[in-house]
């Protein structure tokens, strides 16, 4: 520290933080810890990098483990290395004048947890079933790092789950949006390059022998991609740039007639009491396109939005829980 200059005060670690916020809020912690087990060597190397990440934001306690430490504590699970973080906690849920508060309730696992209650209620109901009926969950649906192998986040979750671990013969799809949907619209991402004189940022126009590339990517930003691209080269031949589609995921339908599809709609025309209409086209890349796209029928379904209406626990992601109708 330099003499003279005070020092920054100490932020509180997350953890610290979250404690904090339940315990204003009524909502008790259970520490339960938490084992990040790496199962190749490139995951081991970036377990190091989480361990240092998370020791340089005041996280303690965290400790690397060799494979032999690992199998002691994860016993039959194949393993290279772990991270062991023992003072991880959860929330524990609280109901609430009808509303199930913590463990995140108000984010998109009000999916999850609507899907679990759905299956539930079929197994104590003694509904007669052809087949098992299976409850799955995955994460990595969107891209968070598209430099990383294989596209991370590009649904790879689920299609680790259905090439790896069990598939079924149809899905049934819980996502926002009071209808039932047999199609998914493809997303792709692209990477625009353009070009300039290297130079500090600030220098002025007109500087002879230098070409600026921001206002030129400004020019790129502002257009439609793909076919617009060769308009722009010929309308601007003074802009040196490319492109490249970094990744993709494309769209994929299902038969309508299919039989998940049909049931899905009869399902919710019973609920609703009336008929069943086309629902509006929807936008935006889901895990659905993958589980459709590796050859399984399946149906997306959700429930009501209803913004102007929606308790300030809702708002607060994209889904939310309601334990007893209002």
């Amino acid at each position: 520290m330099t003499a003279g200059k005070p020092s920054r005060p100490a932020l509180p670690t997350g953890a610290v933080a979250l404690s904090a916020c339940c315990r204003e809020r009524g909502i008790d912690l259970a520490i339960r810890g938490k084992l990040v087990i790496a199962l190749t060597e490139v995951e081991a190397t970036a377990l190091k990098g989480i361990a240092e990440t998370g020791k340089a934001c005041g996280v303690r306690d965290l400790e690397l483990l060799s494979p032999g430490e690992t199998a002691q504590m994860a016993p039959g699970i194949r393993r290279t290395a772990a991270l062991h973080s023992p003072s991880t906690a959860v929330a524990e849920p609280v109901v609430r004048d009808g509303l199930i508060v913590g463990l995140g309730a108000a984010n998109p696992k009000a999916m999850v947890v609507a899907q679990a209650e759905a299956a539930r209620v079929v197994a104590e109901a003694g509904i007669p079933l052809t087949g098992d009926l299976l409850v799955g969950f995955a994460g990595g649906g969107m891209p968070v790092d598209l430099a990383a192998p294989g596209n991370r986040g590009l649904s790879d979750g689920v299609f680790h789950l259905l090439t790896r671990g069990f598939c079924a013969d149809f899905a049934l799809v819980m996502k926002p949006g009071n209808a039932v949907y047999h199609e998914e619209p493809g997303l792709c991402w692209f990477k625009v390059s353009v070009r300039g004189t290297m130079g500090y940022a600030g220098i002025a126009r007109g500087v002879p022998g230098f070409r600026s590339s921001i206002v030129p990517a400004a020019s790129v930003i502002a257009a439609q991609l793909g076919a617009a691209i060769a308009e722009i080269r010929a309308n601007h031949p003074d802009i040196d740039l490319d492109w490249e589609m970094t990744a993709s995921i494309p769209g994929a339908s299902t038969d309508p007639e299919s039989w998940i599809v049909r049931s899905a709609i009869a399902g919710w025309e019973a609920v609703e009491g009336r008929t069943h209409e086309p629902p509006r086209r929807t936008s935006g890349q889901t895990d659905i396109s993958t589980i459709r796209n590796l050859g399984i029928p399946t149906a997306r379904t959700g429930w009501v939005s209803t913004p102007d209406a929606t308790p300030d626990e809702f708002r607060q992601g994209l889904g939310g829980i309601r334990t007893s109708q209002p």
